[in-house]
């Protein structure tokens, strides 16, 4: 909720350890883990196939994104991930495992 101005994430392609994609979000380089959406992401939101981890805080406070799409690779969402979002719908693709771990608060003070 310090970023409240962020509009994107951009990392130099050269860049060893990370990469972010044409919405300004940031990933690991292998693009399984997601690490921070910019609070300015706004609309509907689809994490890319091969994403397992939707890291802690990584939508918080995000009011402009109203649904997200999530790949059915996703196998751990973290603690506050999407808290205080105006998401009002959130989409889990098919074809994900059982395991699914939601963490503490993950949808707190969410707009649904």
């Amino acid at each position: 909720m310090d970023c409240e101005s962020l509009t994107g994430i951009w990392v130099d392609q050269k860049n060893e350890y990370f990469l972010s994609d044409g919405s300004g979000v940031l990933f690991n380089k292998d693009q399984t883990r997601l690490i921070q959406a910019p609070y300015k992401i706004s609309g509907t939101y689809s994490i890319p196939q091969g994403v397992v981890t939707i890291c802690a805080d990584a939508f918080s406070y995000c009011k402009s994104l109203t649904k997200v799409i999530i790949p059915g690779t996703v196998t751990t969402i973290g603690d506050y991930a999407f808290a205080g979002c105006g998401i009002t719908n959130v989409e889990f693709e098919l074809g994900g495992t059982a395991d699914l771990s939601i963490g503490a608060f993950a949808f707190q003070n969410s707009a649904f």
